[in-house]
């Protein structure tokens, strides 16, 4: 090969270099800038809703959602999974964790809820993380009879003035009480120290609580006592949050009849193979609609009520990884929104010179409740933290950043709502206090949000919206 030919291979293998890199750099920054986009908005829009409705999201459609402009955007939140357990074979409706009752001859079932277990010298060291449990929370999965109430033994050497009650947690109402005193011990059995009561029913599915009146004139964190609590074949759900090294004190003596709960388990597999038949048809009808509309946004959660703050923080991580927004409302799918008015309000909300700003309708003072759809188990105060109410409130960028940076730190409590109240006092936001974000099904002229909406009504007040500019009527 000559001189000349090794320098026009050489310079041909110059160019394909350069012309191979030219080629890939500038399809890898084609591809980097289609796949970083983000579509800026001034207002995104959060729409918390649930699989099954269909016509609450068809009437939003039609209604005030389409009086969006290219720069406000709207997505669905349902989550991705079902529950495939039917809500009758659940604990409760509100999440995804199943009635655990199993069938027992009655013999077999602990009577005595707590058991006293001998101390070992690694648990006499270990001291630290110790709770004294003074009342517990439980949901009842069959009735059963309390026979005695009691407290664990050692403590009556210490305080020997206890007195022990059961309560219907709803009302609160005392319906079982016994008082321990020095003249009177009770009767030791299995170290826990017993009153008799008259047969006390406690009804299926019903809530109750179990509590010492606790007037001690000191702390019993140094209570060497170590407790087992029993759930009397599932039969009993304890609601509070309770660690392995927690001291128990107070106990009862049940007696259980095992026919009704081994008639509730003859029908549970039917139950939940009807259900899950439903529940395929629903995401079959769900996907149409997502196709069809594009504007549904699957989170990856199991779509019950106490996974709303989880719906609610993927759906801000989402939003941060695909869009740059200035604000971002969180509302629900039976609530009619007003934008022309909110859309007035924004501009006044970017003057306000704070780092986060929070506009809603707040509740202040709001106690923390042991029972039903709202209980509160993780959360200890006897009052939440101001939060905004559901039906309509906005945040601007810097706390929609803050919550994502954070999510993966941040705890779930009961639900989205308080959970925003309790996340974001950390961060201390001027909350910009509006009333005219209802948190009732009531309606102003003025109302930005108005909630607990049928879609019928929905659709009426958007025509009056459109015909007189006054949601409630012409």
């Amino acid at each position: 090969m000559t001189t000349l030919q090794s320098l026009l291979f050489f310079l041909c293998g110059v160019c394909t270099s350069f012309l191979v890199h030219f080629l890939l750099t500038n399809l890898t920054s084609s591809f980097q800038n289609q796949s970083w986009t983000k579509e800026n908005l001034t207002l995104a829009i959060g729409i918390l809703s649930a699989p099954e409705n269909f016509q609450h999201r068809d009437a939003i459609r039609t209604t005030w959602k389409s009086n969006m402009n290219n720069k406000e955007k709207a997505w669905f939140i349902i989550g991705e999974r079902d529950c495939q357990i039917h809500p009758d074979n659940r604990i409760d409706r509100y999440g995804c964790q199943k009635n655990n009752v199993r069938v027992q001859h009655p013999k077999s079932i602990k009577e005595n809820i707590l058991t006293i277990n001998a101390l070992t010298l690694k648990s006499k060291i270990k001291k630290l993380g110790r709770n004294v449990i003074y009342k517990l929370n439980f949901k009842v999965k069959s009735d059963v009879y309390v026979k005695r109430l009691g407290v664990v033994a050692a403590l009556l050497s210490e305080e020997p003035d206890v007195t022990v009650d059961i309560l219907e947690a709803w009302t609160e109402n005392v319906i079982a009480s016994v008082k321990f005193s020095e003249m009177d011990t009770g009767i030791i059995i299995e170290d826990c120290a017993f009153q008799p009561v008259s047969d006390v029913i406690l009804m299926k599915n019903y809530e109750y609580i179990l509590e010492i009146e606790n007037n001690f004139k000191y702390t019993l964190s140094n209570f060497e006592v170590e407790t087992t609590l029993h759930d009397c074949g599932g039969i009993l759900h304890y609601q509070t949050e309770l660690k392995n090294r927690d001291i128990i004190l107070p106990t009862m003596w049940l007696k259980v009849y095992s026919d009704d709960h081994d008639r509730q388990l003859k029908n549970e597999n039917e139950l939940n193979f009807k259900w899950q038949e439903q529940i395929r048809y629903i995401r079959q009808q769900l996907k149409f609609e997502a196709d069809t509309y594009q504007d549904i946004l699957l989170v990856d959660t199991v779509d019950v009520y106490r996974k709303l703050p989880v719906k609610l923080l993927l759906f801000h991580k989402w939003l941060f990884e695909n869009t740059q927004t200035k604000f971002v409302l969180k509302t629900d799918d039976d609530c009619f929104i007003n934008l022309a008015l909110i859309r007035s309000g924004l501009s006044e909300l970017e003057e306000i010179d704070s780092t986060f700003s929070w506009w809603g309708n707040f509740r202040k003072q709001w106690l923390v409740q042991g029972h039903g759809k709202w209980a509160e188990f993780s959360y200890t105060a006897d009052v939440y933290p101001s939060f905004a109410c559901g039906s309509g409130n906005i945040i601007n960028v810097q706390i929609h950043e803050w919550l994502v940076k954070n999510a993966d730190d941040l705890h779930m409590y009961q639900g989205e709502d308080v959970s925003m109240g309790i996340w974001l006092s950390a961060v201390s936001p001027v909350r910009v206090e509006d009333q005219r974000w209802q948190c009732s099904n009531s309606c102003t002229r003025e109302s930005l949000s108005i909630p607990e909406l049928h879609p019928t009504d929905m659709i009426k007040h958007w025509q009056n919206f459109q015909l007189c500019d006054n949601p409630c009527s012409c």
